[in-house]
């Protein structure tokens, strides 16, 4: 069993040092597993690990054991100098966690475990965790050699495989190949497993397709498989109170990001933004991208370059507060029926420049100059979990942006150094220093908020909190 929350809060953490690959990381993990006397399996197609590992760890566990299982997972990470960065709840009894470090070239690294207990699907109970574990074996490779995990036994691999291949309507080769060798390791078994949730004809369908390798029919049929199958669930459909908790809890607690990126013009923002929404995706469901506001209603597509950014002439006064009064209510009714929406669908999403913006440098938006309209609508917009500021020498900001005088890249800088200053999670990156070390700092930073975040989510003790990287607050 694992160890009690207080034996591991008191636990001392111990380097094992630098985690190489993701296939390092996971032969860590199992052997910290086999340490902590976890029961568990690894279910779906194993036969690549761990010498491979190109997707997530699919991990079936005791159910006493997931409420502890954020804490023992904290420990890992605080042995290996990782950052537990994600938790999200995708069924009654199941979590997936990301946990990440930086590698020996200073690139950003992810591994994605999702555990289990008994296995549902869309609230309907698919299989016990019981089923799963009983008569687990050690994963062996096609010379007999231990793996260093454990696996179920060959007829319950092969049903849970096959009821998540049917229930997700994908079936390749390689997946039906898969089944055809678990099925091969115990023929009656896997038989008699069809049996529970088919038809004569349907079981006999599958049977004769694993016993052959041949899927083809089987494809053909996976939306009259599933909707049978998902027809005799729903009979066993069991109280609905867990799964609906889940749901009001990831509304309240979202497990997207909002990430607002800004900075003088020359400061390479859609650079940045686009190496680190690449860069940190593995850590989400999606990414989404916007351009200084929601925009309800309209679609949201990447702006150009802007070529003379104060060139238009600024509105009249009644113009200017129509504008920021329509700003405003962007802001706040696009958060609520667009950004919110995806955040609770645990996603990236990314502003290129935010409300901010408007009193930071109102020629842009031809308001003239900074007024309490321009200042309320940025106040009014809901704040950023991370504000980044990306700042370098006006030297550096003249030769990227030639169009722009002298005078107006001194007056931005400072206006924006000095919205860093007012708001609470906002951070100052050098954008002067070589790209890729700008975006490791970025990066660094939204990791270090999300740990954070995990880390008071999951009540994980503050001495397991990976080692924070300095930013400069100005």
């Amino acid at each position: 069993m694992l160890a009690s929350v207080r034996q591991l809060a008191q636990a001392e953490p111990t380097a094992v040092g630098p985690v190489e690959s993701r296939e390092m990381l996971a032969k860590r993990f199992f052997a910290f597993l086999h340490e902590k006397g976890v029961t568990y399996c690894v279910v779906g197609d194993t036969r690549h690990l761990p010498a491979r590992v190109d997707s997530d760890i699919d991990l079936v566990v005791d159910p006493e054991l997931l409420d502890s299982f954020p804490l023992c997972l904290g420990e890992f990470c605080a042995r290996n100098d990782l950052r537990l960065v994600q938790c999200f709840q995708h069924e009654a009894t199941a979590f997936y966690y990301v946990v990440s470090w930086i590698d020996a070239g200073g690139a950003v690294q992810f591994l994605q475990i999702d555990v289990c207990g008994d296995y549902y699907r869309t609230g309907c109970p698919f299989l016990t965790a019981y089923e799963l574990l009983v008569g687990r074996v050690e994963a062996e490779d096609e010379r007999g050699r231990k793996k260093g995990f454990f696996v179920p036994a060959s007829s319950r691999a092969f049903l849970y495989y096959l009821l998540k291949r049917i229930d997700k309507q994908s079936l390749d080769d390689r997946q039906g190949e898969y089944l055809t060798v678990e099925w091969r390791g115990d023929p009656a078994g896997s038989r008699a497993a069809i049996a529970r949730y088919w038809s004569d004809s349907d079981a006999s369908l599958l049977s004769a397709a694993a016993d052959s390798g041949r899927w083809d029919r089987v494809r053909s049929e996976l939306p009259r498989l599933r909707e049978a199958l998902r027809r005799l669930l729903r009979r066993d459909r069991r109280s609905q109170w867990p799964d609906l908790t889940r749901r009001v809890g990831r509304m309240l607690r979202p497990t997207g990001l909002l990430v607002a990126v800004m900075g003088p013009d020359g400061s390479g923002k859609s650079t940045v933004i686009d190496a680190i929404t690449s860069g940190l995706a593995p850590a989400f469901r999606r990414t989404a991208y916007f351009h200084l506001r929601p925009r309800l209603g309209a679609r949201n597509a990447a702006a150009g370059p802007v070529i003379d950014p104060h060139g238009d002439p600024p509105r009249g006064t009644l113009a200017s507060a129509t504008k920021a009064a329509y700003y405003a209510l962007d802001y706040l009714a696009g958060y609520a029926c667009v950004v919110r929406p995806r955040l609770v669908r645990s996603t990236l999403v990314v502003f290129d420049r935010y409300a901010y913006d408007l009193a930071v440098d109102p020629l842009r938006y031809r308001f003239g100059r900074s007024s309490p309209l321009t200042r309320l609508a940025g106040s009014l917009a809901p704040r950023p979990d991370v504000l980044i500021v990306l700042d370098a020498p006006v030297a550096v900001l003249r030769t990227r942006k030639q169009e722009v005088t002298t005078a107006e890249l001194t007056r931005a800088r400072e206006a924006y150094r000095s919205l860093a200053r007012s708001v609470p999670n906002a951070y100052v990156v050098d954008a002067s220093l070589p790209l890729v070390d700008v975006v490791t700092r970025v990066q660094r930073i939204v990791l270090d908020c999300m740990s954070d975040r995990a880390r008071r989510r999951l009540g994980i003790p503050s001495p397991w909190q990976a080692r924070r990287t300095p930013v400069e607050r100005q």
